[in-house]
């Protein structure tokens, strides 16, 4: 296993199927790429250690997948990593896409290997999925085990097979910002950890794109970075379009006049 570790790309072309995932060195490598520095938070200690029991495959499990649920941006999938880090053995036979078809594949592959052993970290996988996967993974938990990473869940309440995570404090994203941002001011650093709201990833890319900003903090400019760099980045075509025609109405909803606007507006697309 460790050999295979080292040596991914000589198994990927006896295991093809495993080149549409990655290793856990080519994530760690790409994970902290922006923020290299890992920092401590007291708050999320709890899930830390739910995720390193669970990727113990010296203790049983009743569920073979952990979710590790909470909105898109607060940290989930640099705070899974950080926490497998320290597991023993978890180079040797963690596995992490963020494809759910690719991953669906290397799942079904590795239950007809009767012995293979394997951690999964799939970054996006929704309620249906893990359902059909569960079942099918119920037999297997003492070898194969899966970590879904969901920015779907919006419930404050959780099942026994899940953990949540909420947006960090204030202080926390100014701790993360000043350990791997340090030639950016106290004083920019507080403004963006403000504006972030918690939202580490947020916070980070700011933080990556401060040379654009003047030094006057014209507004108006950081909306054209937030419209040109930012969301053209994070987003596809077809969801920059969502985000633009939901900017239109003024209050989104699901009731009332609200939700006859967001269907007029639906209705107004092709």
């Amino acid at each position: 296993a460790d050999w295979c570790s080292r040596y991914s790309g000589i198994v990927v072309r006896i295991r093809p199927f495993l080149g549409s995932v990655r290793d856990f060195r080519t994530w760690d490598r790409l994970e902290i790429a922006q923020a290299p520095n890992a920092v401590p938070i007291s708050a999320r200690e709890a899930v830390t250690a739910a995720i390193r029991s669970f990727a113990d495959f010296t203790q049983s499990v009743e569920d073979p997948i952990l979710t590790v649920s909470g909105e898109a941006g607060v940290g989930k999938t640099r705070c899974v990593l950080e926490a497998l880090r320290t597991v023993p053995g978890i180079k040797e036979i963690l596995i992490f896409s963020d494809a759910i078809h690719h991953v669906t594949d290397v799942l079904h592959r590795l239950i007809n290997e009767s012995t293979a052993r394997a951690l999964i970290v799939v970054d996006g996988m929704d309620t249906s999925m893990r359902s059909r996967l569960g079942r099918v993974l119920a037999a297997e938990a003492h070898r194969i085990r899966v970590i879904a990473i969901d920015n779907e869940r919006s419930e404050e309440s959780v099942p026994e097979a899940e953990v949540r995570l909420a947006p960090l404090d204030r202080q926390d994203v100014e701790r993360v910002l000043a350990d791997n941002f340090p030639t950016i001011s106290n004083e920019r650093r507080w403004a963006i950890a403000d504006l972030a709201n918690g939202f580490l990833r947020v916070a980070i890319d700011i933080c990556l794109n401060v040379h654009r900003l003047p030094d006057s903090g014209d507004a108006a400019v950081f909306s054209t970075l937030l419209r040109d760099h930012y969301l053209a980045a994070r987003l596809t075509h077809e969801q920059r379009i969502v985000v633009e025609l939901v900017s239109l109405i003024s209050r989104v909803g699901y009731k009332g006049d609200q939700k006859n606007e967001l269907q007029d507006l639906c209705n107004s697309c092709p």
